[in-house]
């Protein structure tokens, strides 16, 4: 009994290493794109909360505890305790491991 891959198996093999690697490439880039518009986000976020809060504290402090200035009270701690994470790194390509298994002896 022969303890070999076949031509078939061979070649599903090298397709599938080609697959996983553009598909690994393919996470990386797309974590990537993800993380910096999380990045962009943030700053967005920081500016309007910091904006709106210098807005708010220089209302009159009767603004401030009137109906509208509760309202907005709540929109600016809303927006200042906004909170994004970035996703994680892409795992290890699984195709060296599978292109490092011996295809028989």
């Amino acid at each position: 009994m022969a303890f070999k891959l076949s031509r078939q198996q061979m070649a599903r093999r090298e397709l599938l290493i080609e697959q996983l690697r553009d598909g690994h490439a393919a996470l990386e880039t797309a974590i990537q794109i993800f993380n910096d518009a999380v990045a962009r986000a943030k700053d967005l976020v920081e500016e309007v909360g910091g904006d709106w809060r210098n807005q708010f504290d220089d209302m009159s402090e009767s603004w401030q505890e009137g109906d509208k200035g509760q309202e907005v009270e709540q929109l600016v701690a809303d927006w200042e305790s906004m909170e994004f994470f970035d996703a994680e790194a892409a795992p290890d390509d699984p195709s060296d491991s599978l292109e490092e298994l011996a295809t028989g002896v």
